[in-house]
């Protein structure tokens, strides 16, 4: 088949992989307000305070203003 003949099969179009990743995250605090911290100040919270952040299961991410699953923000997460 060459290049330019009309019955020349063409590949599927590949869709974009969704954008993993946040922007920032909201977690509610014991005193009942939420507070709203930047991806650099969550990823600046000591490591054990982040994993009890997530196992509580109570932190809201966000991209733009779109809520993000918690396994699709922190993909790629270092």
């Amino acid at each position: 088949m060459g290049l330019f003949e009309r019955n020349a099969v063409r590949g599927e179009p590949v869709a974009p992989a969704p954008a993993a990743g946040y922007d920032f995250v909201e977690v509610p605090t014991q005193e009942g307000s939420v507070q709203r911290l930047s991806r650099s100040q969550f990823e600046a919270q000591p490591l054990a305070a982040r994993i009890r952040i997530l196992v509580d299961g109570t932190a809201v991410f966000f991209r733009g203003d779109v809520v993000v699953p918690a396994s699709e923000a922190l993909k790629g997460t270092r």
